[in-house]
C-alpha cells in the first residue's frame, strides 16, 4: 500500500482491509469522474481505481462479477463483445467512472425510465466494514431471495455503509435494432 499525502492508492481487497483497519477517516475514490463528490479535507481519499478486474463472466448466465475499481467501459465492452449490457444506461462511462462509484453515488443514465435503475441490477456485493471486516450481500446468481437485500442499500450510500470491493449485476441482451 501507498500513503501519499492524504491519499491512500489500494492494489488490492487487502489493501482496503488494511486503510480501514489504520483508523484514519477515509473517502473511497473511484476514477474522478464525479469532482461534486470531491474528498473532504478531514479525510484520506482511497484512490480504487487499481482495484480493477472482471472476476466472473458467464454470458449464459446473465451475470458479472468485478471489483469495484473497474471501469464502466471495461464492463460495456466485455458485454458487448457478447451481445450484452446492463439496461441502466451507466452515466460517465466516457469519464473513467468505475461500478463502485457509479453503486456507491447511485447514477443511472436515460435506461432506468424503461428498464429501471442501477439498484434494481445489482444483485450482490463484498465490501469492507468499519471494522476491517469483508462480508458478502447478495449472490452471484439472478434468484437469490435469503435474507435482507443488503446489496440495495449500497445504491448511492457514497461510501458511508461500507466500502465496496466487489459488485455482481444482472445483465440483459441487447436489443435488437
Amino acid at each position: 500500500m501507498n500513503f501519499v499525502a492524504e491519499n491512500i492508492q489500494v492494489q488490492s481487497i487487502d489493501d482496503v482491509v488494511e486503510a480501514v483497519r489504520s483508523g484514519l477517516w477515509l473517502h473511497p475514490v473511484g476514477g474522478g469522474s464525479k469532482p461534486a463528490l470531491s474528498t473532504p479535507r478531514d479525510r484520506a481519499a482511497l484512490e480504487m481505481r487499481s482495484l480493477t478486474g472482471i472476476l466472473e463472466y458467464d454470458p449464459g448466465e446473465y451475470t458479472i462479477t468485478a471489483l469495484a475499481g473497474t471501469g464502466l467501459s471495461e464492463v460495456q465492452a466485455t458485454l458487448a463483445a457478447n451481445g450484452q449490457y446492463l439496461p441502466f444506461d451507466p452515466p460517465l462511462a466516457d469519464r473513467g467512472a468505475t461500478l463502485g462509484g457509479t453503486v456507491a453515488a447511485g447514477l443511472s443514465g436515460p435506461g432506468r425510465v424503461r428498464y429501471g435503475g442501477v439498484r434494481d441490477f445489482l444483485i450482490g456485493v463484498r465490501f469492507v466494514d468499519g471494522r476491517g471486516r469483508l462480508v458478502r450481500g447478495g449472490g452471484k446468481v439472478v434468484k437469490n431471495a435469503a435474507g435482507f437485500d443488503l446489496p440495495k442499500l449500497f445504491v448511492g450510500s457514497l461510501g458511508t455503509l461500507g466500502l465496496l470491493v466487489e459488485t455482481t449485476f444482472k445483465v440483459f441482451p441487447q436489443p435488437r435494432a
